[in-house]
């Protein structure tokens, strides 16, 4: 009896230590939460990087964060992998994140790809809301239609931007280069009748 009762006890301290030490791991680690405001604050200082790390261990402890799978989204756009972007902005989109937070680096993150028809075409029926995404997102959408060769509808798009943020950079750039591009068409025109008219008046003479 007493060596059943020795056989026992000990399998009793080993569920007793396994479940303790499962308690005192999770009590010990560092929550999601604070992971994702650690993640928020690298991303402030441009330190993304650091940004992936966090989010990523975040992520670890609960795979449906969907601002953790924005965070690391827009930390893999500005660290050069659209490819990993796109991925986690759409994990982050399926998750219900916002649309304005998601959309236009999710829209940039694709232009870099070069998958300019699907930048019209995904996202064809969404509605933004927020000066700012509405801009950079239409910014985006007029890069996509001017590739396509669709000059007006990019020219809409841009108006789009700047009548949401008439500051807004991107879109104030893109205007600017639109116009300059056409008027020196026009200038290059006027230059080459000017040229075929000299050189008709000097055959004539």
């Amino acid at each position: 009896m007493k060596q059943l009762r020795f056989l026992k006890f000990p399998g009793k301290h080993v569920v007793l230590a396994t479940v303790l030490a499962a308690l005192l791991t999770a009590c010990g680690g560092e929550k999601p939460e604070a992971m994702l405001a650690s993640a928020r604050d690298y991303m402030t200082k441009n330190d993304y990087k650091s940004a992936v790390i966090q989010v990523k261990n975040a992520l670890q402890a609960n795979p449906d964060l969907g601002e953790a799978r924005y965070i690391l989204g827009v930390a893999l756009l500005k660290e050069g992998d659209p490819v990993g972007a796109e991925t986690e902005l759409r994990k982050a989109r399926a998750l219900s994140y916002p649309d304005d937070k998601v959309v236009p680096p999710l829209a940039q993150a694709m232009l870099m790809q070069g998958k300019v028809k699907n930048v019209i075409e995904d996202f064809a029926a969404v509605q933004l809301t927020t000066p700012v995404s509405v801009a950079e997102f239409q910014t985006a959408l007029a890069t996509a239609h001017r590739a396509q060769g669709s000059k007006e509808r990019s020219q809409q798009a841009l108006a789009a931007a700047l009548a949401a943020d008439p500051s807004y950079g991107p879109a104030v750039l893109q205007q600017a280069a639109s116009l300059g591009a056409e008027r020196l068409t026009r200038h290059l025109v006027r230059l080459d009748l000017s040229l075929i008219s000299s050189y008709l008046h000097w055959m004539l003479t």
